[in-house]
């Protein structure tokens, strides 16, 4: 509330230009949604070409109608988009065949966002230019309408031009393997919730003192599980479930040949 005193003290020819900026601005602009709306953009575009000073912004978090329509002209191919929107409205192919594309190397993502999933776990997003999207149509030698339409069972055509990373899963299984296959020993691994990186590795415990543990500098160290490791378990190849009960429901990694001593200069130390 302001007392009538200091109203009345108020210049009038100031509040008229004030009041009349404030009318031709909002006469000139529009709010965020309406903005997004005349042009087909997405809010967080317009939000970020206002941060990068390539769209005037003003009072009320408006946008000037000039400069929505110079963008919707000059910068057709900036906006950002999903994977999905990319894979289905542009490529006009199956979404999960995005990942041949990314995977061959062709797209990179322009942006990445978290997006909260349940109560406590965020996924991140990536975003790609629109641009860069619609370049992809012209690609020499991919046949995209043969990747177009194809049933969800139907192999894709686009794998050929793949090359996947392998996964930290088969990272870690082919360690635990190659763990047990070196000391003649069974390897067990999951995934712990406790220490976020490759999982949890336990192994095979055997009354030969040479074969206890690694040979020192022959393998990383590995750490030791929590005591209760939880019920969803990576299984690595194998064909045991773990001496001890409870411990994991996961199956073991048995070695692949024979198990003998280990040939460092450790063992050889302890033998007779």
């Amino acid at each position: 509330m302001y007392s009538t005193a200091a109203a009345l003290a108020l210049d009038a020819d100031l509040v008229r230009s004030v009041v009349a900026e404030r009318l031709a601005w909002e006469a000139a602009s529009l709010p965020r949604d309406a903005a997004a709306e005349r042009i087909g953009w997405h809010w967080s575009d317009l939000d970020r070409m206002g941060r990068e000073g390539r769209i005037t912004t003003g009072r009320g978090g408006r946008y000037l109608i000039a400069d929505l329509d110079r963008l919707a002209e000059e910068a057709d191919g900036e906006p950002y988009i999903t994977a999905q929107a990319a894979a289905s409205d542009v490529l006009e192919i199956r979404a999960s065949d995005w990942k041949y594309v990314e995977a061959a190397g062709w797209v990179t993502p322009a942006a990445t966002y978290e997006r909260r999933v349940g109560r406590s776990r965020t996924v991140t997003v990536a975003l790609y230019r629109l641009g860069d999207v619609r370049a992809l149509r012209d690609l020499p030698g991919v046949d995209w309408e043969a990747a177009r339409g194809l049933p969800k069972s139907a192999a894709s055509p686009l794998r050929e031009y793949a090359k996947f990373a392998p996964t930290r899963a088969a990272v870690a299984r082919a360690f635990a393997q190659g763990l047990a296959d070196r000391h003649g020993v069974r390897v067990w691994a999951w995934n712990s919730p406790y220490s976020g990186l490759l999982g949890e590795l336990d192994w095979e415990r055997i009354e030969d003192a040479s074969l206890r543990r690694p040979c020192a500098g022959s393998w990383p160290p590995i750490r030791r599980p929590v005591p209760t490791p939880p019920r969803s378990c990576c299984a690595p190849r194998g064909a045991r479930s773990p001496a001890r009960p409870g411990t994991c429901s996961s199956r073991a990694v048995r070695p692949s040949w024979t198990p003998r001593p280990p040939t460092c200069s450790a063992a050889r130390s302890r033998s007779p």
